[in-house]
């Protein structure tokens, strides 16, 4: 594990790269390059870099050449996941990641108004702003490629994969509204398909094309492998965002109840609910409102109470 995170300075200093090449070809075209990208440039670097450590790990650069593409990638997918990471907040109404404001939050700062609801709006358009910068920004790490053969399989790979990506995500937003009941099958697709895919599958199989080491049994072994991470990852990650401690996490606590996420724990709950507390929890999650912080204490009191932890 030692050496998988000593990858970790050199996808630093792409992502620094990456920034620093960007403000110099935009700072004479737009005043908000230098403050879009320093907010870019701290929210990717606050992050664990698991996904480009991932890429790296995978791609076993034996060379100077195989390892500058490698790290290449990694940064490239950093920054991509910068970006969607930023959209997620949005969506999640988060204010807190990483240990700082989320994105949205910082620019709805910036806004002297006392319409909130103003504050709020110019708050998550100039984040999502932001999250189109870093995509743009991120595929030009293709150009750069000194293995320029394996381009186009890296392009179809994240392609297809982002494409997976954010119709899981469309999945994610709609089960918060509980249109219908929603099954375990329903929530591992979402698992596998959000996490295992994207934080797996696609930095493996980008390693693996990059030193042309994919054949599809690998590429099958690959899936099946991240679709087991995925969906341990992401328990860990709902039971965090529930039980953990904001302070260790980076992350506001509660989000999935305040947003009335049906994870597994809420299915789990709903399993082992007494008639009366079903119809409690039923009637929170299926009301128009976000759910308040007093009755998100109600639903962690059920969590505790059935010994869902």
């Amino acid at each position: 594990m030692k050496n998988f995170y000593s990858n970790r300075i050199h996808l630093e200093k792409e992502i620094k790269s990456m920034v620093s090449k960007a403000k110099t070809f935009s700072k004479s075209s737009h005043i908000w390059s230098k403050d879009a990208l320093e907010r870019l440039e701290e929210f990717a670097l606050a992050g664990k870099l698991i996904r480009g450590l991932l890429v790296v790990f995978a791609a076993e650069p034996k060379t100077k050449n195989q390892l500058a593409d490698a790290v290449k990638m990694g940064a490239m997918l950093e920054i991509m996941h910068t970006g969607i990471l930023v959209h997620d907040d949005i969506m999640d109404r988060d204010q807190k990641r990483r240990g700082i404001p989320t994105v949205h939050a910082q620019y709805q700062k910036l806004l002297d108004s006392r319409d909130r609801n103003e504050s709020l709006h110019y708050g998550e358009s100039m984040a999502s702003c932001v999250a189109i910068v870093a995509y743009f920004l991120a595929i030009n790490q293709f150009a750069e490629l000194k293995n320029s053969k394996v381009t186009p399989k890296l392009i179809n790979l994240f392609s297809s994969e982002m494409t997976v990506l954010g119709l899981a995500q469309m999945d994610d937003v709609n089960s918060s509204t509980n249109k219908g009941y929603i099954n375990k099958e329903a929530i591992l697709r979402i698992y596998e398909q959000k996490t295992g895919r994207y934080t797996f599958a696609l930095p493996l199989l980008a390693g693996l094309i990059l030193q042309n080491k994919l054949d599809n049994k690998t590429e099958k072994l690959v899936y099946q492998l991240a679709k087991s991470l995925g969906v341990i990852f992401q328990l860990k990650d709902d039971c965090l965002g529930v039980f953990g401690n904001s302070t260790k996490t980076g992350k506001s606590v509660g989000g999935d109840i305040r947003e009335k996420k049906q994870t597994w724990l809420y299915f789990e709950l709903l399993k082992k609910c007494s008639a009366a507390d079903t119809a409690l929890l039923k009637k929170l999650y299926n009301g128009q409102a976000i759910i308040s912080d007093e009755q998100q204490v109600k639903i962690m009191d059920l969590l505790h109470k059935y010994k869902i932890e």
